[in-house]
């Protein structure tokens, strides 16, 4: 980031932050009730790869947890779609330049988009965007370059790796996450 911005490759007034779910490397079937108490075994007699049913069972984050993951969390993107274990990742885009400047990866909840949108804004120097840099037409072309973030997500996603998660914990999401969007290609 220090390289971009003595090169005047950053802009200090459009800037963009978005998320994506990253999924775990961690099963549906191994989020379990925190309480080893509650968990119920199986009777198929297969230890290793046990058959779990655990249709409408009620699952929240806070009664359970994924037991070869346990800093993912269950997500999922809209109401009526199905949950995934996973994980958060944001990025904070400068949109003159379609650059990615800081990375946030975390644990996906209600407020997480949110939190990681201030700390990836407290990371940049602070802009005043008012009015008088919105009636602009730059303002309105930095908004149409918005759509670089998804195009990275995607890029991310499909060469980068990033659908399914092979790394387990979120530190270790986090540096794979930031090391593919160190330098996704350009079109």
């Amino acid at each position: 980031m220090q390289i971009a911005e003595t090169h005047g490759l950053l802009s200090h007034e459009h800037f963009t932050v978005d998320g994506t779910l990253l999924d775990a490397w961690a099963s549906q079937k191994r989020v379990q009730p925190k309480d080893p108490a509650a968990r119920t075994p199986s009777d198929d007699g297969d230890p290793k790869n046990p058959t779990v049913n655990f249709r409408r069972q009620r699952r929240t984050n806070e009664t359970h947890e994924s037991t070869t993951d346990p800093d993912a969390r269950l997500a999922r993107k809209s109401s009526g779609t199905a949950s995934i274990v996973g994980y958060l990742g944001s990025v904070l885009m400068d949109n003159r330049h379609g650059r990615i400047v800081a990375t946030d990866v975390r644990a996906p909840g209600y407020d997480s988009e949110r939190d990681a949108a201030q700390n990836l804004h407290a990371r940049k120097s602070r802009s005043a965007i008012d009015d008088r840099t919105t009636r602009h037409d730059g303002y309105a072309i930095s908004q149409q370059q918005r759509k670089l973030v998804e195009e990275s997500f995607g890029w991310g996603k499909v060469v980068g790796g990033l659908r399914k998660r092979h790394h387990r914990g979120q530190r270790r999401v986090d540096f794979v996450f930031r090391f593919v969007h160190a330098a996704p290609p350009r079109t």
